[in-house]
């Protein structure tokens, strides 16, 4: 601001200056010091604001908001900190009916929706679902029986929306084979999991075989295959498509590895209840709660099914920080990963009326 207002003031002072017949050093001089004078105000403004506490955003133009409040506050340590990883409890709902492709209303179909964390609920008799305590942004839906599958993208809740119609229509699916890398002998009783906007899990036969159905007929998944003593594989996959209505996918297992160590603040001190992963050099993106493992009071984790090729270790605490340690060889029981701590930023949006904005 204070540079844009000293440009236009000096533009203005130029413009008086050639203006004259004959340009004067008195005008320039003048010109010069009035820049000065202007830029030094406006950086005592600015100084005396606050960082970030107390501070407004206006909107621009044409933009619906007024204006934002922002101030960072410091975390509260006496809630449950991976709270701050689910949505809260909103007041709003979504409600609708599930359909076949001729329109008949479809009784026991899941319908999922996506959100931290996912919900899923089943139709009643008559093919309706609701679901509640959402929150004023879009959501994605997705219904699934059997073989079939509807989706809707970017659903809004509002408190006068009418029901939603999923329709059903055929679906795609996975057929997954687990074998031990070194034999190749199939892995039975080995759990597989298909992470979609709802998660679909299955537990390999005697073959190592599995096979989900219902699924979209485009995109990529993550695909989590584990079992007891074995390192977990995550990957991602794709569907089969109307051209090959079944994709077959071929995972390959090898003997775990056990990974130990601590995850401490700054000052060396045990952060408890941290989620500590192994990852590998190509790594999926995996679900920080679900797929970790949490830190004792002493900030103690032990790792049992990383891969050998996992690389480092990271540890998240939403009262911190990402950290990460580098491994090095099969295994270690002597990793420290360290944290930094984290704040929150709250705030207010604030309408053109100057009410608050929901």
């Amino acid at each position: 601001m204070a540079a844009t207002v000293a440009a236009t003031v000096a533009a203005m002072a130029v413009g008086t200056a050639v203006a004259e017949s004959r340009p004067s050093r008195r005008a320039l001089l003048w010109a010069t010091g009035l820049v000065a004078m202007v830029a030094a105000i406006w950086w005592l403004r600015d100084a005396r604001e606050p960082s970030g506490a107390g501070r407004e955003v206006r909107a621009r133009r044409g933009q619906p908001i007024q204006a934002i409040e922002v101030r960072s506050v410091p975390l509260s340590r006496t809630l449950d900190p991976w709270q701050l990883e689910r949505d809260p409890v909103g007041s709003l709902a979504l409600r609708g009916i599930v359909v076949d492709a001729a329109g008949r209303p479809v009784a026991g179909a899941s319908v999922s929706l996506r959100a931290l964390a996912p919900r899923t609920t089943m139709t009643d008799t008559t093919g309706a679902w609701q679901l509640e305590g959402l929150l004023p942004r879009p959501y994605q839906l997705e219904a699934r029986k059997e073989d079939d599958w509807a989706r809707a993208n970017d659903v809004m809740p509002t408190a006068d929306r009418g029901p939603i119609v999923l329709r059903l229509r055929a679906g795609s699916g996975l057929t997954v084979q687990v074998i031990d890398r070194a034999t190749g002998a199939p892995l039975a009783d080995t759990a597989v999991e298909l992470r979609d906007v709802a998660r679909m899990s299955a537990v390999t036969d005697r073959e190592g075989l599995v096979r989900l159905r219902g699924l979209p007929t485009s995109g990529a998944f993550v695909l989590d295959v584990r079992k007891p003593g074995w390192a977990t594989e995550r990957r991602l996959v794709s569907t089969g498509s109307p051209e090959q209505p079944v994709a077959t996918v071929r995972v390959e297992l090898d003997p775990a590895a056990a990974l130990e160590g601590t995850v401490v603040d700054e000052a060396g001190e045990p952060v408890a209840d941290a989620v500590v992963q192994a990852v590998g050099v190509a790594g999926v993106a995996a679900d920080v709660v679900r797929d970790g493992v949490r830190t004792d009071a002493r900030g103690r984790f032990a790792i049992t099914d990383a891969n050998p090729t996992d690389v480092r270790v990271t540890a998240h605490h939403p009262h911190f920080l990402p950290g990460a340690s580098p491994i090095t060889g099969r295994g270690a029981d002597d990793l420290e990963v360290q944290l930094r701590p984290a704040g929150v930023v709250t705030g207010r949006v604030i309408g053109s009326d100057g009410a608050p904005v929901p």
